[in-house]
């Protein structure tokens, strides 16, 4: 059951002043600036975090992207993104929404909402509800060191390619489920293509 809490007002420092190497995920920065500064809610959904946990048996690294975006889609995987990704990965989301490290997880999380779900974003596919189909062209590349690289296709209903994904995953020690390391993005629609992937895998951060 969802729970509603109260309002929230976050004071994060813009993120113009990030270093120009930074990548954009959640909105790109020449067109779509994530300037979070203040930002108001009137209402934070509440999402269990399942840091530390593992909530569904072990999945394939495929299995693992597919649920992920699933839960994406359905507005309830903000706090599965951050529970499972790892540190440095976890880190570049706090710095996409311009929020210190000492920011609390529900700030985070609803900033992330906010700046996903931006008008002309094109991340906002995963989170919209956008009809798209999640596609696995080739097998996970893996490294046999804990680590493995997953190709993904989202292909609209016509089977026309909208965006293609490279997601890099690490396995935790303690239980062997699967973290997001990083993510490339390779958009192919028409408003962002040829945009922040171009002609080649560009790294989000």
């Amino acid at each position: 059951m969802k729970n509603v809490l109260l309002t929230t007002s976050l004071l994060w420092q813009s993120v113009s002043a990030f270093v120009p190497s930074l990548k954009p995920f959640f909105g790109t920065l020449q067109a779509v600036p994530l300037c979070i500064a203040p930002l108001h809610l009137s209402a934070i959904t509440h999402e269990p975090s399942l840091k530390d946990q593992n909530p569904f048996p072990p999945l394939t690294p495929s299995e693992f992207v597919e649920y992920m975006l699933m839960s994406l889609r359905s507005g309830k995987g903000y706090q599965m993104l951050l529970d499972f990704s790892t540190h440095g990965w976890r880190s570049k989301i706090y710095d996409a929404v311009g929020a210190p490290a000492s920011a609390d997880e529900r700030s985070v999380r609803s900033a992330l909402k906010v700046a996903m779900t931006k008008p002309h974003n094109q991340f906002a596919i995963l989170v919209e509800g956008e009809d798209f189909e999640i596609s696995f062209p080739s097998d996970p590349v893996d490294y046999d060191d804990g680590t493995c690289w997953v190709e993904c296709r989202l292909r609209a209903s016509d089977d026309e390619l909208l965006v293609a994904m490279g997601c890099q995953l690490q396995q935790r020690q303690t239980d062997g489920a699967w973290l997001i390391s990083s993510i490339d993005w390779q958009d192919f629609r028409e408003p962002f293509y040829p945009g922040v992937g171009r002609e080649e895998w560009t790294r989000l951060f």
